[in-house]
């Protein structure tokens, strides 16, 4: 528990360290070991295939809802994928 006594939540993509900043390298090896294009994945998780770009290439800081909506889309290829092996 926190301070305030309230449970504190530990963010899924980084662990709680806060450093995020190897989150675009990650998400385009996870794409490309998926052999999905960024238009595929930004069709998949509702964002822009300019911003899947930015957030590879270390371009941008994305916001934390941009970086879930990008690992739970790509997590559930991941998952589907291996249900299907």
């Amino acid at each position: 528990m926190s301070e305030n006594g309230k449970d504190k939540k530990t963010c899924p993509i980084c662990n709680g360290s806060g450093d995020v900043s190897s989150f675009g390298i990650d998400v385009a090896k996870r794409r490309a070991d998926l052999g999905l294009g960024r238009y595929q994945l930004a069709a998949l998780c509702g964002i822009s295939n300019v911003t899947i770009g930015n957030v590879e290439r270390g371009d941008t800081s994305p916001r934390i809802t941009t970086m879930k909506a990008i690992d739970e889309a790509l997590a559930a290829i991941e998952v589907e994928r291996e249900r299907n092996r």
